[in-house]
């Protein structure tokens, strides 16, 4: 089998992957944020955990697939601008290392499941539950600081990879710049929920805005334009 074949088989189910990943992490967030609205209070968030605990699940499924599938875009994508050695190796670095803070903050509801069941369980008094609750607090605002993280390190990864796409005669100045803006935007949300964490309007709009930047449009736009690129080759 021709190896050139081979490579640009591997490139296409990679820029697939991002298509899909962009789709699948809209899917996610959407569904939480029905489920758990980021200005709930938490005891109605305990309270209610058990009614979309299903659908939570399946949110942290769909969430890791969509991981997989952006981490594989991702690293081809680097293989496809990078110019120089040395940037391709940091800017790839930065970006692993966003993905894996998202994963372990994609775990969250299955740490909170085990909230929920000592605050529903038969013996539970109300002083418990009202530690509980608490208890409840510190783990999303833990989980939440693994995602701003995550997310910062991805949007300095975009930033990074915009400056290479401008040196890229098939992406160019345009496609570069529009990475750049991306992570722009993502740094932009992440650091104002990092400048107010305990803000429900914070949670929302910035780290909504830094995941919409970083896992939905980047992937969906970059992997439209470099599947086609690998189609026209």
């Amino acid at each position: 089998m021709d190896p050139n074949l081979a490579e640009k088989g591997g490139q296409r189910i990679a820029n697939l992957a991002g298509i899909l990943a962009g789709v699948l992490f809209t899917i996610s967030i959407f569904v939480t944020a029905v489920s758990l609205p980021p200005g709930a209070a938490p005891n109605g968030a305990v309270s209610n955990f058990p009614s979309v605990r299903a659908a939570l699940t399946l949110v942290e499924v769909v969430y890791l697939v969509g991981l997989v599938g952006w981490t594989a875009f991702w690293l081809a994508l680097n293989r496809t601008v990078s110019t120089r050695a040395h940037s391709a190796a940091s800017g790839k670095v930065v970006g692993i290392v966003g993905v894996a803070l998202l994963g372990v903050g994609s775990l969250v509801y299955a740490v909170l499941a085990h909230v929920s069941d000592l605050y529903h369980s038969t013996g539970a008094v109300p002083k418990e539950q009202t530690n509980l609750v608490q208890t409840w607090q510190v783990i999303q605002g833990l989980f939440n600081a693994t995602d701003a993280a995550g997310l910062f390190f991805l949007s300095a990864a975009l930033l990074a990879i915009g400056v290479e796409m401008r040196r890229h005669p098939s992406f160019g100045r345009w496609f570069g710049g529009v990475s750049m803006v991306l992570g722009a935007l993502g740094l932009a949300g992440t650091l104002y929920f990092i400048a107010d964490p305990l803000s429900s309007t914070a949670l929302a709009a910035g780290m909504g805005l830094g995941a919409a930047s970083t896992l939905i449009i980047f992937p969906l736009l970059l992997g439209t334009k470099a599947l086609l690129l690998s189609r026209t080759r």
